[in-house]
C-alpha cells in the first residue's frame, strides 16, 4: 500500500474515536459551567402571624431579616396601622446575621378591617412591604363535631342532648353511643354493647383553637402554625399581672421575671429592661421596646434552643407594667402511631388529633377512668 494511503486509512480509523474524545471534553465542561451557581446577595424579609386577631388584644407578629448582601447592611423597620407609624425601628446586620424578633399590636377594629404595614428599607431606599388585612376573631366557637383534611373525613351523627353531667362536659345519647363534649374542645364518643366498648369503638378527638390546643387534658401550643406534630406544654398562663420597678413575679420550675427599669425618655416609646433568672441566678437580661413582646429561649445547644416564657406588655406606665405572660414546659412530639394506655393516635390534621382504643373497656363501674385518670366520665 502506498505511503498516501496508509496515512488516509489511519485518518478513517481514529477519526470516530477523536470525534467521541471532542464531545466527551465537551459534555464535560459543559456540566462543570451549568452546575456552578451564581452567589445570590440579596436581603431575605418575612413577617408572620403568630397570634389570633382579637380586638383589643395583643396580636404578635414574628419579624425575620437575613442580610445576604455581602457587606453589613444598615436597615430600618417600620409598621403602619391604617396609616398611623406604629413601631419604628432601626437594624444594623453584618453579613449572614439574621435579625428575629417579634412585633404587637392592638388593633381597634372599629370598622370592618384595618390595614397593617410593615415597611422595610435598605438605607433610605425603600425595600419591601408587607400587607395585612386585619379581620377580628372574638373567641370563634369551635366544633368538634367534624373534622376534616384532605384525605379523610370524620363526622358524627346527630344526637338527643341528655343534660348536663358535669361542670367540665355534657354527656348526649344515640342509640348505643355515649358522646362526651368537653368544654377544652375534646369529644369521646363510646359505643357500647352489653356493657362493653369494643376495640376501636371508643373515638378521643380534640379540635385545636388557633395556636392553641388541649390534648388529654393539658394545655399546649403549636410550634409550627400549619402542624400539630411539635407541641409546647403550657404549664403557666395567667393575665393581667403587674410588676413594679425592682418587683419579682415567681414562676414554675425554679424561673422569676424581674422588671428593672421603665425608660421613658425615648420620644416613639418607653423601653423596658427586664431580667429572667432560673434558681435565684440571672440567666438572661433582656432590653425591649414598648409593647413588643419579651420571650426567653433556653439553649440546649449549637442548633437546639426551646422557648420557656413569653410576656406580652398590655400597658406600661412610669413606675409599673401591666402584662400576659406563657411559661412553656419542654417540647412534645406527637405522631400517629403514638400510644397513651388505653389509646393509639389514629390520625392528626393540621388542627386535630384522633386516637382510639386498643383495647375493650368495661363500663360496670360509675365512673370511667381513662389514661390514668386524666379523663374520668360517668357512664
Amino acid at each position: 500500500m502506498k505511503t498516501s494511503q496508509i496515512v488516509i486509512f489511519l485518518f478513517l480509523i481514529f477519526l470516530p474515536a477523536a470525534g467521541a474524545m471532542g464531545a466527551y471534553f465537551a459534555v464535560t465542561k459543559l456540566t462543570a459551567e451549568e452546575i456552578k451557581l451564581p452567589s445570590e446577595q440579596v436581603t431575605h424579609f418575612y413577617v408572620k402571624n403568630e397570634t389570633e386577631i382579637i380586638a383589643e388584644k395583643p396580636a404578635v407578629y414574628r419579624v425575620m431579616i437575613e442580610n445576604r448582601e455581602g457587606v453589613t447592611t444598615d436597615y430600618g423597620l417600620k409598621v403602619f396601622l391604617d396609616g398611623k407609624e406604629i413601631h419604628s425601628q432601626q437594624v444594623i446586620l453584618q453579613n449572614n446575621d439574621v435579625f428575629n424578633e417579634t412585633v404587637s399590636v392592638i388593633p381597634d377594629m372599629k370598622g370592618d378591617y384595618q390595614k397593617l404595614e410593615f415597611a422595610l428599607s435598605k438605607g433610605i431606599e425603600p425595600f419591601r412591604t408587607y400587607l395585612f388585612q386585619l379581620i377580628p376573631s372574638r373567641y370563634p366557637e369551635i366544633n368538634p363535631t367534624s373534622f376534616q383534611d384532605k384525605d379523610n373525613r370524620f363526622e358524627y351523627p346527630p344526637a338527643d342532648k341528655e343534660g348536663m353531667e358535669s361542670s367540665n362536659y355534657t354527656v348526649e345519647r344515640n342509640g348505643s353511643t355515649i358522646i362526651y363534649k368537653f368544654k377544652s374542645g375534646e369529644r369521646l364518643e363510646l359505643t357500647v354493647r352489653d356493657g362493653i366498648v369494643d376495640i376501636g369503638d371508643a373515638v378521643y378527638s380534640t379540635m385545636g383553637e388557633g395556636n392553641n390546643i388541649v390534648f388529654i387534658q393539658e394545655n399546649y401550643e403549636k410550634i409550627y402554625p400549619d402542624s400539630l406534630t411539635y407541641l409546647y406544654p403550657i404549664i403557666l398562663r395567667t393575665g393581667d399581672n403587674k410588676l413594679s420597678i425592682n418587683e419579682t413575679l415567681k414562676l414554675k420550675n425554679g424561673y422569676s421575671v424581674i422588671l428593672r427599669e421603665i425608660n421613658s425618655k425615648n420620644i416613639n416609646r418607653e423601653v423596658l429592661e427586664i431580667d429572667i433568672s432560673k434558681d435565684n441566678k440571672v440567666v438572661r437580661e433582656i432590653i425591649s421596646y414598648g409593647n413588643s413582646p419579651v420571650e426567653y429561649w433556653h439553649v440546649i445547644d449549637d442548633y437546639k434552643k426551646e422557648r420557656i416564657i413569653k410576656i406580652i406588655p398590655t400597658s406600661i406606665s412610669p413606675n409599673e407594667i401591666t402584662f400576659d405572660i406563657t411559661q412553656y414546659g419542654t417540647k412534645k412530639q406527637v405522631l400517629i402511631g403514638n400510644e397513651y394506655e388505653e389509646f393509639k393516635i389514629e390520625n392528626i390534621t393540621r388542627d386535630s388529633i384522633i386516637m382510639k382504643n386498643t383495647r375493650p373497656l368495661n363500663l360496670t363501674e360509675p365512673v370511667l377512668s381513662l389514661i390514668k385518670g386524666k379523663i374520668q366520665v360517668k357512664v
